[in-house]
């Protein structure tokens, strides 16, 4: 006499766990949606802030360009220019201009010209602890 019913099988959904990895789906493509707009902003940032800086550096490379030729231009005539002028190895490089290019500048209907400007070249070391790369020309003060 056993009256025991069996029970139905027990129905599993699928609804809950799918809710589950949409909402943790979701969670996720914001969260890396928010990072790349803040890495877009932070680039932008750093590319205005490089271009700042890099007019700057032509700025201030114009700078010693001008502070170098009045240098040579001193040299001429200053026995203590020319000291550090030849101390630093600074010499001037006049702009090349195309082979077999004789009229003034402007003026040429044959090869285009090199429009690179006149530069000053030295060949001084850097000082010990800057970390440059490039020469720089320190006038040393005159011994009495």
């Amino acid at each position: 006499m056993n009256t025991q019913e069996s029970a139905p099988p027990a129905t599993f959904s699928p609804f809950l766990p799918m809710a589950l990895v949409t909402v943790s789906l979701l969670i996720f493509l914001g969260w890396q949606t928010a990072q790349s707009v803040r890495q877009h902003a932070t680039l932008i940032r750093l590319s205005d802030r490089q271009e700042l800086l890099a007019s700057q550096a032509a700025q201030t490379e114009n700078q010693l360009q001008a502070l170098m030729m009045d240098l040579l231009q001193l040299a001429k005539t200053d026995e203590d220019a020319r000291a550090i002028a030849a101390k630093y190895n600074i010499k001037f490089n006049p702009p090349q201009t195309a082979p077999g290019d004789t009229s003034p500048p402007g003026q040429s209907d044959a090869a285009p010209r090199d429009s690179r400007p006149a530069t000053v070249e030295s060949a001084a070391p850097a000082p010990v602890g800057s970390g440059g790369t490039e020469p720089v020309a320190k006038p040393t003060p005159a011994a009495d």
